[in-house]
């Protein structure tokens, strides 16, 4: 066992150096295992000891605790940095504190402004005692407090102080909170031996052209050695300082400039936002959740970001108390920013979202709007999380939402994402009718009417035929100038689905469906408004005719199998036979790949397009059949295969294709005797005989 510890020592260090000497606990499985091509979980069960535990047997390795990382019941703490300690040459830097040894081994380099700093700290305020002056035994400690950069002689003291309160037993570091660690601009108690490596510019937030901005921040990353990166030295310098809540206020006002940028600027100024965003990641333990949401919001959607959005994730998984105190001032916006911003980069942890998941429920009642309990559920459901006691919460946070702070908007986003949830909650949708109710029709506007009308129509236990009059109402209140083809098929469809058969809605959308121009309607919306007049059963020659104009205006290309059967079907139902309509879509499905077909599909066209001779396509026809009869016989495993296939023996039938009709019935027929009785297919085989039967 000795002699693997050894090995593994020995690879470490190899793996250490290749990594500038520190490397995270999170990374240093991947890194051993992209490296030496082994996993490290069996050598560490085979030897029952952690990966920190068999570093700290030897004397070339720190093991230092992450700011933040709570610790666990068996004293460990789960996020780490091990760090390779190497050996100078005998005598040399020997007995010589940090800031000797970096200026020794940084060269041309040693001579920046944070070394100079510590110099002159060190010269004026040097708390290590001589030799044989006869202080106590803790004397002969060195005096790390003074290697700290950026400490004040004034704070010195309380340094040594603090130091003097961790005494010499176990080695470890004790690490700031949230609030201890927080900076002055978010509100936060000042930790009184927090320092800072890096000062921002006065004024930070009143910058308003970004080259001026980025020349104010130009100070904060110069002279930083290039062999180690901005992030490196401030890890170097102190593990205490407020730099990651200044870099996050940096990057604050730098992603909100940004626009301006132009030319060299732009890499300017992703240049800063990486070099602050490393700073972030170093001191990741010492922000609020607020923080960390500002951070992430500014990432967002660029590359390069993946490990400080896992630090992220690691911080608000290990924050536990701390969190729970933020959340009594945090703005429930930062949730949500936090769990969308999680779910849209991969991170499926349901540890994750639990934590921020409770954080909610600690925010106050009153933070909470509408909007932002939406933006919330809409990120829980965007990694298939449901949590039934949020719904709960955020139902009795509804009840007590005061009507001034209720608006169209704020309804139809709430109602949206509680019937996304599938929450079927009678009080939380009651409330939201109410408020339907109560305010007045002018403030609603068509993409709100569309989203509650849609929102109501997808939970059936909640339809009250009340607040549906109401919004067809607002709906036919609306100005058809305005309204735009995206929400007419939502109003149409969502009254479709609601069985809100009201002939006055559709006229009034109909008038709004003539004024706009055919080819600003997609291949779904044309799809969508044809059937809601189907299943409302109003037969209007005028929007049908402009229908079947505006798809003949649209590219073959952008129809696909599914939004083709629901056109053709809607205009049968509806008895309108269209010969232009039909003859392009069936243009469209001969040049379709067979792949692309479904059972139900095609019993859906092969239907439409025999019922009548005036549109009937044997090309067409001839090429579903041979479609049917080449597919996996799993399809017909489905519980509704044999109504399909019923359906489709019939109409081929009709056809007058009686050939084509028995062949097509004796494969289908083969293909559904393993899954139905032998009765039940040869009645379905008789059809064809009794139909087709002269």
């Amino acid at each position: 066992a000795t002699e693997g510890i050894t090995e593994f020592h020995e690879r470490a260090s190899e793996l250490l150096r290749d990594c500038g000497g520190r490397v995270n606990s999170l990374t240093f499985g991947y890194k051993w295992e992209s490296m030496y091509g082994e996993n490290l979980s069996t050598f560490v069960r085979r030897q029952r000891l952690s990966i920190a535990a068999m570093l700290k047997q030897s004397k070339e390795f720190w093991v230092v605790d992450m700011q933040g990382s709570v610790v666990g019941e068996d004293g460990t703490c789960p996020m780490q940095v091990f760090v390779l300690v190497e050996k100078n040459a005998p005598g040399k830097g020997r007995g010589q504190p940090l800031g000797d040894q970096l200026f020794a081994q940084l060269g041309k380099h040693g001579e920046s402004e944070a070394i100079k700093e510590w110099r002159r700290d060190r010269a004026v305020a040097n708390l290590a005692p001589p030799r044989g002056s006869g202080e106590s035994p803790d004397s002969r400690f060195p005096d790390t407090s003074a290697e700290i950069v950026g400490f004040a002689d004034a704070q010195l003291h309380r340094v040594q102080r603090h130091r003097d309160e961790l005494g010499s037993g176990g080695g470890r570091r004790v690490l700031p909170s949230d609030d201890e660690n927080a900076s002055h601009e978010d509100g936060e108690k000042p930790d009184e031996m927090a320092s800072a490596c890096m000062t921002l510019p006065k004024g930070l937030d009143t910058f308003d052209k970004v080259g001026a901005l980025l020349d104010a921040l130009e100070p904060c990353i110069s002279n930083v050695d290039s062999r180690l990166g901005l992030r490196q030295m401030h890890l170097a310098w102190s593990s205490r300082c407020t730099c990651a809540g200044s870099a996050v206020r940096a990057l604050r006002r730098l992603h909100a400039l940004q626009p301006q940028a132009k030319g060299r600027q732009v890499r300017r100024v992703d240049d800063f936002i990486r070099a602050m965003a490393d700073v972030v990641q170093a001191g990741i333990g010492s922000l609020t959740l607020g923080q960390i949401a500002d951070t992430l919001h500014v990432v967002e959607g660029r590359t390069g970001y993946d490990t400080l959005v896992l630090f992220a994730a690691n911080r608000i998984l290990q924050g536990g108390p701390s969190l729970v105190g933020d959340a009594t001032k945090l703005d429930p916006k930062a949730v949500a920013v936090v769990v969308g911003a999680m779910a849209r980069s991969g991170h499926r942890d349901p540890l994750l979202y639990r934590q921020l998941v409770g954080v909610c429920q600690h925010i106050p009642a009153e933070r909470y709007s509408m909007e932002s309990m939406a933006a919330i559920l809409d990120g829980l459901k965007l990694v298939g999380v449901r949590d039934t006691q949020l719904l709960r919460f955020f139902s009795s946070v509804l009840q007590r939402l005061p009507m001034a702070a209720v608006s169209p908007s704020g309804i139809a986003s709430m109602a949206a994402a509680l019937a996304g949830a599938g929450a079927h909650d009678d009080a939380a949708f009651r409330r939201l009718s109410a408020a339907v109710m109560q305010l007045p029709g002018e403030a609603f506007s068509a993409a709100s009417v569309g989203q509650i009308l849609d929102a109501f129509s997808r939970t059936a236990n909640v339809r009250d035929g009340a607040i549906l009059r109401r919004l067809s109402l607002l709906a036919q209140g609306l100005d058809p100038l305005e309204l735009r083809p995206e929400d007419i098929a939502r109003i149409v469809a969502a009254s479709a689905r609601a069985n809100l058969r009201d002939e006055a809605l559709l006229s009034h959308m109909g008038t709004a469906i003539l004024r706009i121009q055919g080819a600003e309607f997609t291949p779904e919306q044309i799809g969508a408004i044809a059937a809601a007049y189907a299943k409302a059963g109003v037969r209007d020659e005028r929007v049908l005719s402009y229908l079947a104009v505006a798809v003949l205006k649209l590219e073959p290309w952008s129809f696909e199998m599914p939004i083709v059967a629901r056109i053709v079907d809607a205009f049968a139902a509806l008895d309108s036979w269209d010969e232009a309509l039909f003859g392009r879509l069936a243009t469209v499905l001969q040049n379709d790949a067979p792949a692309n077909f479904s059972l139900r599909h095609i019993g859906t066209v092969v239907s439409a397009y025999a019922a009548n001779p005036a549109v009937m396509d044997e090309a067409l026809l001839a090429k579903l059949a041979v479609v049917l009869q080449q597919m996996d016989p799993s399809v017909f495993a489905s519980p509704d295969a044999v109504q399909e296939v019923s359906k489709i023996l019939n109409a081929y039938a009709s056809a007058d294709m009686r050939e084509l009709a028995l062949a097509l019935s004796s494969t289908l027929t083969s293909h559904l005797r393993p899954h139905v009785g032998g009765l039940t297919v040869q009645a379905m085989a008789t059809i064809v005989m009794r139909v087709g039967a002269p």
